[in-house]
């Protein structure tokens, strides 16, 4: 385990240090978790195709537009560290595909410690007011009706 953290630091480092390689070479974008997003964008001569070969020249497109930024990360010797998370069609034009550590799922731990902070901060409130023991409950309750709240009125991404 404290290898694969350490690897992730040195992944991280990586990346952040070649950011602008990776986004001016492969217009590779990096999120505050360090996943990296990019947006294949289909030229019209490409579309010509695809209507005549269908799927199968798509595949042959982002195998080529894989193969470069499997190179560069060969450059970067971080190749072993990357997986692909989704590959998805955007619109007629765009597919996205999304990039991230390979080991362990970043945003979800991001996820929880943001969670844990606002436990952590309400059962401080709570403690304050002097409700003593009872602000745990009072805190655990609370942070989870804030989470019940921020899944039902979570919105889609995608439209319809």
């Amino acid at each position: 385990m404290f290898n694969k953290i350490r690897w992730f630091l040195f992944y991280r480092k990586i990346i952040r240090k070649n950011r602008l390689l990776l986004y001016n070479n492969h217009n590779i974008k990096i999120d505050w978790v360090n996943r990296m997003y990019k947006t294949y964008t289909f030229t019209e001569k490409d579309l010509d195709e695809i209507k005549v070969y269908g799927d199968s020249y798509i595949n042959v497109l982002l195998d080529k537009d894989k193969s470069k930024l499997e190179n560069t990360l060969i450059d970067l010797k971080i190749l072993q560290f990357v997986a692909l998370i989704e590959m998805t069609k955007l619109n007629d034009k765009q597919i996205g595909m999304a990039f991230r550590y390979k080991y362990f799922d970043t945003a979800k731990i991001a996820n929880l410690f943001i969670w844990f902070i606002i436990l952590f901060t309400i059962i401080y409130f709570f403690y304050i007011i002097k409700f003593g023991l009872n602000s745990i409950y009072f805190g655990l309750i609370s942070t989870f009706v804030l989470y019940v709240i921020t899944r039902l009125f979570k919105v889609s991404r995608t439209e319809n």
